[in-house]
């Protein structure tokens, strides 16, 4: 952002120094914490974290992304999942940040980028209309019902740069510096993968409460390491366990280890099998073995985050309340498509699926045929 001069001479001695300070302070901020925001948009704080050679952004999606000049590591909270991936060239470092922002990048890029900076000070020095007022360098000009601001702190740290046009706020931007813990950081617990996947997209229409819900559902689905999944539907009930050194599955018709990329079969009838391949391939080899998967079990063998393609093909989401089933208060979140509707059971503590059932729809939206899963997790 800059302000436009009209005459080009020196700006008075006052604020000719505030702006000297405030433009050293900042030149000088190698290391901060700070959240940046807009005032004139709903959207929560990008929270960033500068430090010499590396800068991390936690933005208001629920993601953090850590820039390095070789290396960007994007996390996602609700998935806890890391993906790396290495820049053509070096990055610059703060200024590359705002290239990954989501949101608020101009208030980011004045913050974190010297040269644009540094001409928004000089042109305020440049211009004399510029005067002190308090804690604010302040430029008024009352034939054109305009008023620009630059408000600092005891530190000489900006905290706010407004612009206001007819009495109505134009710029807003908000700096507010804060403790470095305040700035979170990527966990060490974070599962490393090739990309992160992508978020269901919802309905336009989707009440917030269902949204929430509906995130709590994929934290849950997406943190099944070191737990075991049973599940009982009509085929009958599967033990799925998943653990950093493999997964297992025992079932109506067998059960089955993958350890790394070997996959080995136990039927109930038949030789034991063991082979090695890609992920598309076990599912293939476990049907030609007759041991079938179960639900969870064939989104994690290929390698998908468990239901995440209803949420994103559904047409309406609604959260339909709650309910006691076998002593437990559960929230109730229906998705509905042409031709089914599945409600999810959910513990709304935790977020675990406890029970999922289908229908299937004809034309006129009547129920053709139901089934439903029981879930429990140890």
């Amino acid at each position: 952002m800059s302000f436009v001069s009209v005459v080009i001479l020196l700006g008075t001695p006052e604020a000719i120094a505030i702006a000297d300070r405030l433009a050293t302070k900042h030149n000088n901020m190698t290391s901060a914490a700070v959240f940046v925001s807009d005032g004139l948009s709903r959207a929560i704080p990008t929270k960033l974290r500068l430090q010499p050679g590396v800068c991390t952004l936690a933005m208001p999606n629920q993601q953090i992304v850590e820039i390095r000049p070789t290396t960007v590591r994007f996390f996602d909270e609700i998935f806890n999942q890391v993906a790396s991936t290495k820049p053509a060239k070096p990055l610059k470092i703060p200024d590359a940040s705002p290239s990954v922002a989501v949101v608020q990048r101009e208030p980011l890029s004045w913050l974190v980028d010297a040269k644009q900076r540094n001409t928004f000070f000089t042109e305020i020095k440049r211009d004399p209309r510029w005067t002190v007022k308090a804690n604010a360098l302040v430029l008024a000009e009352p034939k054109k019902k305009t008023k620009s601001e630059v408000i600092f702190d005891t530190s000489f740290r900006v905290v706010e740069i407004r612009l206001t046009m007819n009495n109505k706020v134009i710029t807003d931007w908000k700096y507010r510096y804060v403790s470095d813990k305040d700035v979170p950081a990527i966990p060490k617990t974070a599962k490393a993968v090739l990309g992160l996947p992508s978020r269901p997209s919802l309905p336009a229409k989707t009440n917030g409460q269902a949204v929430l819900l509906a995130q709590k559902v994929w934290r849950s689905v997406s943190r099944l390491e070191n737990r075991t999944v049973t599940q009982t539907n009509d085929e009958g009930t599967y033990h799925l366990t998943l653990k950093s050194s493999g997964i297992s599955e025992k079932g109506p018709k067998g059960s089955w280890t993958l350890v790394g990329m070997t996959l080995t079969i136990n039927p109930n009838k038949g030789a034991t099998k063991t082979m090695k391949g890609t992920s598309s391939k076990f599912l293939d080899a476990l049907r030609a073995a007759g041991v079938d998967a179960s639900p969870f079990a064939w989104y994690v063998l290929n390698r998908k985050v468990p239901y995440l393609d209803i949420f994103d093909q559904s047409e309406l989401i609604d959260l339909e309340g709650q309910g006691s089933f076998g002593g437990k208060t559960l929230s109730i979140l229906s998705l509905k498509r042409r031709s089914n509707r599945i409600r999810m059971y959910i513990d709304p503590k935790s977020g675990d699926l406890t029970m999922i059932s289908s229908d299937a729809l004809d034309l006129g939206g009547n129920v053709i045929s139901s089934s439903r899963m029981k879930i429990s997790y140890q």
